[in-house]
């Protein structure tokens, strides 16, 4: 039997109280990533640090060179663009391999597509619509930024609704506000409507995009309506008219749905202003990624490719959101080579 007297119990007591302090101050953070955001509590990363790395591969694969599928093995670069990227490089890609005398196949995808690809060692080029999670990166893979690009919150063109604060949009996204009319603004009084959530959370591990609004999908709110696919969201949005949503802004000026959906202000700040975005004012947006081989893996036609897409990106429809990399360097953004990896500091 062992015999503690008062003194040695108090201090016992007092060690598990400061231990059990100082879990909840250090550890606990780390298994509710929201904590750590520096804005807000509930925002999620808007970068993870490039020395984050958890990929896990074995040492034979390390050795591995890229191996294109039979039905392209005659390619000199494969490359595989998630659908944001590929309506805004898929031309100069064409014209690149026009006059470099090149067979470049290029495939539509998903930044999970990439991904995959980029880790089965199938493709020489990856692009993200993301920032890299750290299990995307993978040894000898390096990331180059082309720019951003508006992430909007529509809504229904029914909806009297023009600007919207950052917290009410949160409080929205949350289920903490339901109706339209519990808004403080006039014109959302007299629009009596429930408010229909509608989302679509994509690339979870990956800081960035959605998780600019709430850092995971358990702080959504428990009536929204998830959906797959960019074309859901709009046509969604389009079809409730007490509905919200948030899509790339450059989205809207296609296929008429500029017609049936509206984005939204921000605190006054619309996602149209392009210096607005370039300043770091405006909170929500997509990072456009290309990610290439070094080393073993590496296709000697591919650095020059990404070099040529950013000095020749042009203010097109599609691309007249798009703040480009060295506008970003300009304002402050922070690089890690030539990949972004964080906003400017306020």
């Amino acid at each position: 039997m062992v015999n503690m007297n008062k003194n040695s119990l108090n201090e016992r007591n007092s060690f598990f109280l400061l231990r059990n302090v100082l879990f909840f101050i250090l550890i606990f953070p780390l298994f509710h990533p929201h904590l750590l955001a520096e804005e807000n509590s509930l925002q999620g990363p808007s970068f993870y640090k490039p020395d984050e790395r958890m990929a896990i591969v074995r040492p034979e694969w390390k050795k591995q060179k890229i191996k294109y599928s039979t039905k392209y093995k005659d390619a000199d670069v494969v490359a595989v663009l998630d659908q944001h990227l590929y309506p805004l490089v898929d031309k100069l890609i064409e014209k690149f391999a026009e006059e470099e005398n090149l067979k470049i196949v290029i495939f539509k995808g998903t930044c999970g597509i990439s991904a995959g690809m980029l880790n089965r060692k199938e493709v020489d080029i990856g692009g993200f619509c993301c920032p890299p999670a750290p299990t995307d990166r993978l040894p000898g893979l390096v990331f180059d930024t082309i720019g951003i690009t508006p992430n909007a919150v529509i809504v229904n063109n029914a909806n009297p609704i023009t600007n919207m604060s950052f917290r009410d949009v949160q409080k929205i996204f949350a289920g903490e506000i339901n109706r339209w009319d519990e808004l403080s603004s006039i014109d959302a009084k007299s629009f009596k409507k429930p408010i229909s959530v509608i989302t679509r959370l994509h690339c979870k591990l990956r800081a960035g995009h959605w998780r600019r609004i709430l850092d995971n999908e358990n702080l959504f709110s428990l009536t929204r309506q998830e959906v797959a696919s960019i074309p859901d969201m709009l046509a969604r949005v389009a079809a409730l008219r007490g509905s919200i949503g948030f899509v790339a802004r450059w989205k809207l000026d296609y296929n008429g749905w500029g017609e049936k959906v509206k984005s939204l202000q921000i605190d006054g700040i619309s996602p149209k202003d392009k210096n607005a975005l370039a300043e770091g004012r405006y909170p929500f947006y997509k990072v456009l990624n290309l990610a290439r081989w070094t080393g073993i893996a590496e296709n000697p036609y591919t650095e020059k490719l990404i070099s040529y897409i950013k000095k020749n990106l042009t203010e097109d429809k599609k691309l007249k959101y798009l703040v480009t990399y060295d506008k970003l360097q300009k304002n402050g953004w922070r690089f890690y080579g030539d990949e972004l990896i964080g906003e400017p500091k306020k």
